[in-house]
């Protein structure tokens, strides 16, 4: 790791990622933990799912199987998580959190960020954009603090909603054009 890479990890407060992808940022934290003081972790999954957020609300070393899984957002669909200690422990020492997002939270930041931002999440994206809001409404994260949110594909692998209607060129304005 370079010095540049060092001071760009310290700028970031936070680290927002989904559970699906929570192992590979536990063994990131492992491995540079001296440098990222300054990271919390934030697992995050659908309230339909969250094994690991229930281990953090009891403080088990791991994570229970979560049975009847389901979500929309079928990359977290995860009801028992490869490497949860890992994953609980990288929550705990970093002093983050664990965060279960509703679906329609989820449905409604795909929307958004598609309409905002021009960006086609998925709707693991969306879960971790919802994250993101939960914890500026808990307090967990401020406004003015770096962010990193990891979205580890897009939507194009998921059916778009069919958003077409019919332009009559007659009755068309500019704007429409």
């Amino acid at each position: 790791m370079t010095a540049s890479d060092r001071s760009v990890l310290r700028i970031v407060a936070w680290s927002i990622v989904m559970v699906g992808a929570a192992l590979l940022l536990a063994v990131a934290l492992y491995q540079v933990r001296t440098v990222l003081m300054l990271v919390y972790v934030s697992a995050l999954l659908a309230i339909g799912l969250a094994p690991i957020v229930r281990a953090v609300e009891r403080g088990d070393e791991s994570a229970e199987r979560w049975e009847g899984a389901a979500t929309v957002a079928t990359g977290i669909r995860v009801p028992s998580a490869l490497g949860d200690f890992l994953i609980l422990r990288a929550v705990r020492e970093s002093g983050g959190a664990a965060i279960a997002v509703e679906e329609q939270d989820i449905l409604q930041a795909v929307d958004d960020a598609a309409r905002d931002d021009g960006m086609l999440l998925c709707p693991e994206g969306g879960a971790v954009l919802a994250g993101w809001r939960a914890a500026l409404e808990r307090g967990l994260v401020a406004r003015e603090e770096s962010v990193l949110l990891f979205n580890c594909a897009n939507g194009n692998k998921y059916p778009l909603a069919d958003r077409s209607r019919r332009l009559e060129l007659a009755s068309a304005t500019a704007a429409m054009l």
